[in-house]
């Protein structure tokens, strides 16, 4: 949260050197929301801190239903939460209400204040019925108020991280009014948000609840989550038990018990149903079975970083996290090139295509262009021919 120029703003950890986990490490510094945590010298030395005075003048000027709701929630202004009498210059100061954040000149960094409480906390931030505290409000209202009434006087707000909660508090879900949480707290300050591209509908709400402006950004980079550790020893297991089978079958017993061995010991009889050692004549089937879970494990895109704002991804990162989306839609217009071997791909051709199932274009030539939609049943086909440069690992012929 700013206002005019970000004068100090080079003060703040990690900005001039580049490392955010300074940042991270003064905020944790001040103590936090934790309440199972929070110490009573931590609540007292955070600096910053709303008066609490302030904030019931402030809190008078809201409307009368959604005060009523608060104080039957919260009971009166400023409420008990987070609450510092350390500094009280009399038995009639209330004291002051105590933010986790850092303020250089005129930036502010502020975790904003908690939704919820009790055993299941998280479960809060989406309660239509629970009014904010009042220690959540007098954030909002300080960052809004001018400087000359005891505020902040912020131009705008950032928030960073998908998603908060502020759009969650209870009210009308458009249109709102005077009386609803979301717009009673934010006012008329400025609300920009970086969020996730991919969650539009979470991103709909912020921008009707609370006029947020959206700047969408990348996921993470993805990668595949391929096979390591137990997984990847039962892979050479099933291979050599292929092996064995055709070349030396008197081995193929003690391979059998090998398999079922790891199976067991790594509890993916679990994953896979499994409640007894499967016989000698289905233990054929069953390596196909657990072959085939372990490919899809294999392709299962996962996290392989962080994104970092402005950045778009480079190399491998890029590489892989365009697989996703090449892979078949349900809509039909995306072209599905994804490999699934070294030397082989599959086609895809979604529903309703060519009514005459046709083998497609070389690859060299169509692999990128999308399927228009006719009608007919999807088809797919196998070519056999080298991968393009995209991909950068080859896999088993065995898959």
């Amino acid at each position: 949260m700013g206002r005019g120029a970000a004068r100090g703003e080079g003060s703040l950890p990690g900005l001039e050197s580049g490392n955010g986990d300074d940042l991270i490490k003064a905020i944790i510094a001040r103590g936090g929301y934790d309440q199972a945590w929070l110490t009573e010298d931590e609540l007292a030395a955070n600096p910053l801190r709303v008066d609490a005075g302030d904030y019931a003048r402030w809190f008078d000027q809201l409307d009368d239903g959604l005060r009523a709701e608060v104080t039957k929630a919260w009971g009166p202004a400023p409420g008990e939460m987070y609450l510092d009498r350390s500094r009280a210059t009399s038995r009639t100061d209330p004291g002051d209400l105590v933010y986790a954040g850092l303020q250089a000149g005129n930036v502010v960094v502020l975790v904003q204040p908690p939704r919820g409480f009790g055993e299941n906390p998280i479960a809060i931030y989406h309660d239509p019925d629970l009014a904010p505290s009042h220690h959540y409000l007098a954030a909002y209202r300080w960052l809004e108020a001018p400087t000359d009434e005891g505020g902040f006087g912020a131009h705008a707000i950032v928030h960073v991280g998908k998603h908060g909660n502020l759009e969650w508090l209870p009210g009308k879900g458009a249109a709102l009014s005077a009386g609803c949480a979301p717009d009673a707290a934010l006012g008329n300050l400025p609300l920009v948000y970086p969020f996730l591209v991919n969650d539009p509908g979470e991103g709909t709400q912020a921008k009707r609840r609370a006029h947020a402006v959206l700047v969408d950004h990348l996921v993470p980079p993805m990668t595949r989550a391929d096979s390591y550790g137990d997984i990847a020893r039962l892979e050479q297991l099933l291979d050599e038990y292929a092996m064995v089978s055709v070349m030396d079958p008197a081995k193929a017993p003690a391979v059998r018990q090998q398999i079922w061995t790891l199976i067991q010991a790594a509890r993916l009889d679990h994953d896979l149903g499994l409640t007894e050692v499967p016989t000698e004549d289905s233990f054929d089937e069953f390596v196909l079975h657990v072959d085939g879970w372990l490919c899809e494990i294999k392709d299962v895109q996962i996290r392989g970083g962080l994104h970092v704002l402005g950045q778009a991804p480079q190399g491998r990162h890029a590489s892989r996290s365009c697989w996703p989306s090449w892979r078949p839609s349900r809509s039909g217009v995306v072209c599905a090139s994804y490999p699934v071997c070294a030397r082989r791909w599959v086609w895809t051709r979604p529903p309703r295509c060519a009514p005459t199932p046709t083998p497609p274009r070389p690859l060299r030539e169509s692999w990128w262009r999308p399927w228009r939609l006719a009608t007919g049943t999807p088809t797919r086909w196998t070519r056999s021919q080298p991968s393009p440069r995209l991909v950068t690992s080859t896999r088993s012929a065995r898959c």
